[in-house]
């Protein structure tokens, strides 16, 4: 059934729905899939390139939609997990996509956790804010996980931040996922560099089965991200000959919080000592201990319960309002920070 401007869909479970595309606008479009406005309010449609999907593909879909986990604010309407609601077959009965939430009005998290691209994309958005993010970060994982999902390709475009710090996570159809009868499992094959855990660098994704502590790395690095602005297995190197390349520093396990670490700190990094102190010992966990052993890695739930605590105990600087330091810390790392090096990330 062809429409002005539009192409329509057939929505099987929401009562054979006619869906229409609109073309009138630009779609978001990625490596494997367009994303268009729908004529279905707080809904839009991703579209593959190339169909029709192979069955394998519509088997995970499917799966998928008859078991979404749970979102932790759906009760303050807003929606954290953008999952599959319905599949999307054309008037031939092909399947060619899906229908999800739209998520609008939000930043991708790079532009966030940068200093640069956040005073222009995130004005205001500081210390507290930057913890509330990771917060609700940890929260989105924690309830991902507690349906044996794994995401997989955890990047910089696929979370995005709303200016109050709700955070969504967007293209759900990359996660592994599990049949919990046939225990059929539907890999990821996607990966980003400086997020892909050391045991992971340099496989053949699809044909590896993934666990969560392997997204327990990625989270904690968006924690780091987030609450330094950089990436904790970047800093100054001091070990001999040339520094490796990021792959490289991630596989032997060189961070700046590392023992004996040829990385180390360059005079902008954010030190450790400033975190609560929960915050600091959960990183040195992942990194160092999490190095030898993934297992050891903190879960979304470590990171959801110590992020609570350390909220709770920012304090909002006397002389400027919008610095926010750990109490147990003693003054404001930011004052300091500024007067040191001339730089004020929160300025």
């Amino acid at each position: 059934m062809v429409c002005t401007n539009t192409i329509c869909y057939t929505a099987p479970n929401r009562g054979g729905r006619k869906i229409e595309l609109d073309f009138t606008e630009k779609p978001r479009s990625g490596g494997e899939a367009d994303v268009y406005k729908t004529n279905f309010k707080g809904y839009v449609a991703k579209i593959y390139k190339t169909n029709p999907l192979d069955i394998e593909k519509i088997e995970k879909l499917k799966l998928m939609v008859a078991n979404p986990p749970k979102d932790p604010t759906l009760t303050q309407n807003h929606v954290s997990i953008a999952w599959i609601k319905d599949l999307l077959y054309d008037s031939s009965g092909t399947c060619l996509g899906f229908l999800m939430p739209i998520i609008d009005e939000a930043e991708e998290i790079f532009n966030v956790y940068n200093p640069s691209t956040r005073k222009s994309k995130a004005p205001g958005f500081n210390w507290y804010y930057l913890h509330a993010t990771a917060l609700n970060t940890a929260l989105i994982f924690d309830e991902i996980h507690a349906k044996n999902y794994v995401i997989g390709d955890v990047n910089q475009k696929n979370i995005l931040v709303k200016r109050n710090g709700m955070v969504s996570i967007i293209d759900t159809d990359s996660f592994q996922v599990k049949d919990p009868r046939t225990q059929k499992i539907y890999r990821c094959c996607c990966s980003t560099p400086g997020f892909a855990p050391p045991e992971l660098i340099g496989k053949e994704l699809r044909k590896v089965t993934q666990d969560v502590y392997h997204d327990r790395f990625r989270l904690a690095v968006i924690i780091y991200l987030l609450l330094t602005g950089s990436h904790p297995f970047h800093g100054r190197w001091t070990g001999n000959g040339s520094e490796p390349t990021e792959d490289e520093k991630i596989k032997n396990g060189y961070w700046v919080g590392g023992q004996n670490s040829p990385i180390e700190p360059s005079p902008h990094t954010i030190p450790l000592t400033v975190f609560h102190l929960k915050i600091k010992q959960l990183f040195i966990q992942c990194f160092n201990d999490g190095h030898t052993d993934p297992s050891k890695r903190p879960s979304a739930k470590d990171w959801r319960d110590v992020l609570e605590i350390a909220v709770k105990q920012l304090h909002k600087c006397s002389i400027n309002s919008n610095h926010f330091y750990n109490k147990t810390y003693g003054h404001c790392y930011w004052c300091e920070r500024s007067k040191n090096l001339g730089v004020d990330i929160f300025g």
